[in-house]
């Protein structure tokens, strides 16, 4: 282990403490390589809502990886790749089940990873994934996440093992700008089609263009998806000390709280998820490469 790399624990969870300069992050390879914190001059931009005890029991805090799909699927069961998956008997103790919604959302509760490499700014670790009957697509996932002062980069990799495998996995940021309240906050949006969603927040196969729209952020929930955005596309939300929460998507890309790789299987699109009210998009300015028998993201979060 290189010098300098830190393993601790975290709220009584074991974890990876990733420091430069005066940036701290903290990752828990045991709940899904969960991201927990994102220190920057003693202030943690990350929020926790529920804490440990919710990650564990299938709600987003955090920083989490939704895998093996994010979002929500359109019924307990679904077919992709020619074969039927059944996720009745999974919900609670495996598949998370939206409370909002009843369906199966976000994936399977999280796993342990195993870590392959740490130094003091840097953790990869990876899951190797089976016959797994919540998603029966054998692969290997892997996260890097590297820090450097004030940013921290987030890569992840899928690499089927046995055949094609569905991509659908996303992350899902939740953050806490310093000394603001949501009045405070303005944002910034760039021109997309907003995904016409039904009652449970699946998509009907209607669009319609929304223009670029720059002002405070509406006093309501946010729930919604959007497609078509263009190359270089950004998305920012500033408050009075905090104005870096941006994110950039390349073209072809879906935007929703949870980015999706793919499209989610018994999913039309990539839809929309629960974001907190303080980031419409999670933050941080993406890159991300496809391919057909494999996927890799980039994702990026910079302080100010």
């Amino acid at each position: 282990m290189a010098a300098g790399a830190r393993v601790g624990s975290w709220h009584g969870v074991a974890a990876v403490v990733l420091t430069s300069g005066d940036t701290e992050v903290v990752v828990i390879p045991e709940l899904g390589m969960l991201v927990a914190a994102f220190v920057v001059d003693g202030f943690d931009h990350v929020a926790r809502p529920g804490g440990v005890r919710a990650v564990r029991a299938g709600h987003t805090s955090g920083v989490p990886l939704l895998h093996p799909w994010a979002n929500r699927l359109a019924a307990w069961d679904y077919e992709a790749l020619g074969r039927r998956v059944d996720l009745e008997p999974l919900a609670v103790e495996e598949v998370v089940r939206d409370r909002k919604t009843g369906l199966p959302i976000h994936g399977v509760l999280p796993r342990p990873w195993t870590v392959l490499e740490q130094d003091a700014a840097r953790v990869v670790a990876e899951l190797a994934w089976g016959e797994d009957p919540a998603f029966p697509f054998p692969h290997r996932i892997q996260v890097e996440a590297s820090l450097t002062e004030r940013e921290l980069r987030i890569a992840t990799t899928l690499e089927p093992r046995d055949g094609e495998v569905p991509v659908a996995f996303g992350w899902h940021p939740w953050f806490t700008p310093p000394d603001a309240v949501r009045s405070d906050y303005t944002v910034e949006l760039p021109a997309m089609r907003r995904i016409e969603l039904d009652d449970r927040h699946l998509p009907t196969g209607s669009t319609e263009p929304v223009d670029a729209f720059a002002g405070a952020l509406p006093d309501h929930a946010l729930d919604d998806a959007f497609e078509e955005l263009a190359e270089g596309s950004s998305f920012s939300v500033t408050g009075p000390t905090y104005n870096q929460l941006v994110v950039r998507c390349q073209p072809s890309a879906r935007a929703g709280i949870a980015r999706v790789s793919r499209r989610c299987p018994g999913r039309g699109r990539s839809g929309a998820g629960r974001c907190p009210a303080t980031d419409r998009r999670g933050g941080r300015p993406r890159r991300w490469r496809r391919h057909s028998r494999g996927c890799r993201r980039a994702r990026r979060l910079a302080a100010p």
